[in-house]
C-alpha cells in the first residue's frame, strides 16, 4: 500500500467518523429521578451530539469544533492524496498526527463539558465504535509517514 492510498483511505475513514458514535453516555436512576423517564441517553458522534439541547452555546461549540475538525481532516487527506509533491503529502500527514495526538485531550474535555452541564443525570460513559476508527486512523497515519519518507529517497 502506497502513501496515496493511505491518505485516500484515511480520508474516507475520517469523514466516516462523522456519521459513527464516539461516546454514549447513558442515563442513570438518578438520571431518571430528577429527569423523569423519558430523558433520553446522550450520543456524542463525530459530527453531531443527541440527546442535548444543542441551542446552549457550550455543547453547538464542541460539537461544531469536533465536525470541523474532523472534515478538515478528510479534506487535507484527500489534498494531499491528489498532490503530485511527496513534501507536502508529508507535510499533511505530520499536521494529522497533531490533530490525531489532541483528539483523546479534546474528547475528555467534550465529554467531561457534557457531563458538568448534566446536573445530576447520573451519566455513565460507554464507549463505541468511534474511538476504534480513531485508532485505525492512527496506525494509517503512521504508516503513511513511514511510505512518505521511503518514497522521498
Amino acid at each position: 500500500m502506497n502513501y496515496r492510498q493511505i491518505l485516500f483511505l484515511s480520508g474516507v475513514l475520517s469523514f466516516a467518523c462523522l456519521f459513527i458514535p464516539f461516546i454514549w453516555l447513558e442515563i442513570g436512576p438518578g438520571g431518571y429521578k430528577l429527569y423523569g423517564p423519558t430523558v433520553p441517553h446522550i450520543f456524542i458522534y463525530g459530527g453531531l451530539i443527541t440527546g442535548k439541547d444543542l441551542s446552549f452555546w457550550g455543547i453547538s461549540f464542541a460539537f461544531t469544533t469536533q465536525l470541523c475538525a474532523i472534515l478538515f481532516f478528510s479534506i487535507t487527506s484527500f489534498l494531499a492524496q491528489s498532490s503530485r509533491s511527496i513534501q507536502r503529502s508529508f507535510n499533511f500527514l505530520i499536521l494529522h498526527t497533531f490533530l490525531l495526538a489532541l483528539f483523546p485531550f479534546w474528547l475528555k474535555t467534550y465529554v467531561w463539558g457534557v457531563i458538568c452541564n448534566s446536573d445530576g443525570a447520573d451519566l455513565t460513559i460507554h464507549w463505541q465504535a468511534g474511538i476504534v476508527l480513531y485508532a485505525v486512523l492512527v496506525f494509517l497515519n503512521i504508516f503513511g509517514l513511514i511510505q512518505t519518507f521511503r518514497a522521498s529517497r
